[in-house]
């Protein structure tokens, strides 16, 4: 045997561990606790590798992928009951129960801890993030590449913004830089609070309790400047339909549903 073949035999071998070995670290009995993370899980596991989601992904009042929650198994997010599943992996949300997390710990089970995305941008860096974790990365990238096509693609189909307001508890607002909000605009429509001045979030005027919190200055309570019917309105609580969606073409309907999702997480 020449010792180019030689070379070569030995190069494909350790190809072929390396493969195996990045194989063998993947988790493959994966539980998440979080709704984020479940969205996320759902979208970059493998066959059977996911093997349960949060009680909420099934409520499509606010999980994006409530039938498709129907195929794994259901957690409260209780440490007894997740650590009854022998997980060699949990995923959590940075706001998730401390106690179940540290519990978890404590016994050994590997726990990944996410933080939420407060932008369009977050998005793609946990997909990127999911991937890592599950030995998916590919695949990670692969929904990443989609999503930049669809964001563009929603984006270029914008003629006209009707102006839209994001309604929640004691009158809070989320402005152009929160997730809600840049949700609001990808989907076509114009965010009124982003016109009052609310780049983040907080309480115009009249909302919450005494008056304002930062970046309210004095101007009438938000959903009196929100003409219904006219214009539109979106409230963050859980049990309530949009206040209003007519002229609303079906991307933007569908805009407003996420926005009201991306909200509730």
């Amino acid at each position: 045997m020449r010792i180019s073949e030689m070379l070569r035999g030995l190069l494909l071998a350790g190809a072929l561990m390396a493969s195996a070995g990045a194989l063998a670290g993947a988790p493959s009995r994966v539980v998440s606790m979080n709704l984020c993370t479940d969205q996320l899980a759902m979208l970059v596991a493998g066959d059977g590798q996911l093997h349960s989601v949060s009680y909420l992904a099934s409520d499509p009042r606010g999980s994006a992928m409530a039938e498709q929650a129907a195929a794994y198994v259901t957690n409260h997010g209780l440490a007894e009951e997740i650590y009854l599943m022998q997980p060699d992996l949990v995923i959590a949300g940075s706001f998730s129960t401390r106690a179940t997390v540290d519990m978890l710990t404590r016994l050994g089970i590997p726990v990944v801890r996410f933080d939420p995305a407060y932008a369009l941008e977050d998005v793609r860096a946990r997909l990127l993030q999911m991937g890592e974790v599950l030995g998916r990365q590919d695949r990670a990238a692969d929904l990443v590449a989609a999503f930049d096509a669809r964001l563009a693609a929603y984006q270029a189909e914008v003629t006209t913004r009707p102006r839209a307001a994001l309604y929640y508890a004691n009158g809070y607002t989320s402005g152009d830089k929160t997730l809600a909000g840049q949700i609001l605009v990808t989907a076509g429509l114009a965010n009124i609070a982003a016109e009052e001045g609310f780049s983040a979030g907080g309480h115009p005027a009249g909302g919450a309790g005494d008056g304002c919190t930062r970046h309210c200055d004095h101007q009438p309570p938000l959903s009196r400047r929100v003409p219904v019917g006219r214009d539109q309105g979106a409230s963050g609580d859980r049990r309530a339909a949009p206040l209003a969606t007519g002229g609303l073409d079906d991307r933007q309907r569908l805009g407003l549903r996420d926005t009201l999702c991306a909200a509730r997480d």
